[in-house]
């Protein structure tokens, strides 16, 4: 079995050309079955450049980053990590991306990255079962996960391992499984409103 590597970032915008990593988060699942957990926020180089909707969702302030090495402070031991995994995340390009611009820009060896994405596995396994959508908030929502804190990389990749474990191998019944269990959701929610 290969090292697994579950990943979320969260970045100062879209647009990998000109924003930058402000958190990343990694589960790692080693070969012998033995987990790490690891999480930094990143202080950008660029807040300028930054897109204020971005910050708000993620939760940035000046204060709580004042503390938070550049991603070249992090990225020889994020290098190691990394090295030899496979990066497991939702929509697990667009973290890949900015990983990869991060170490270039620091002119730092940028490691092999290939990933799984649970978006697929939520396409093959979930939209059968009536889930409307593929964004992680969907998926919450469908299977009932209350995450006050979403939008942290330390949620989010938390909610990337539980959701990789659940889909991967994922039988006829625990497909039913989670079928009930969402169906069940909307009728007490349905009988509530009724009362």
């Amino acid at each position: 079995m290969a090292k697994l590597v579950f990943i979320d970032t969260e970045t100062t915008g879209l647009d990998s050309s000109r924003h930058e990593l402000l958190e990343i988060a990694i589960i790692i699942v080693n070969d012998d079955g033995t987990k790490q957990w690891w999480h930094k926020r990143i202080a950008p180089k660029h807040i300028a450049t930054a897109d204020p909707v971005a910050l708000e969702i993620n939760g940035y302030t000046p204060d709580k980053w004042a503390d938070a090495p550049t991603f070249a402070d992090i990225a020889e031991v994020l290098g190691i990590m990394l090295d030899g995994g496979v990066l497991v995340g939702h929509n697990v390009a667009f973290d890949i991306d900015y990983v990869q611009r991060a170490f270039k820009r620091c002119n730092h060896r940028v490691p092999r990255l290939r990933g799984v994405d649970t978006i697929a596995l939520v396409h093959e396994h979930l939209t059968p079962l009536g889930c409307p959508g593929l964004s992680m908030d969907t998926v919450r929502k469908y299977l009932g996960w209350v995450r006050p804190t979403a939008h942290t990389a330390s949620t989010d990749v938390y909610d990337v391992y539980t959701l990789y474990n659940l889909l991967v191998r994922a039988s006829v019944w625990r497909r039913l499984h989670i079928l009930v269990c969402h169906l069940y959701r909307r009728w007490v929610k349905s009988t509530d409103k009724n009362t």
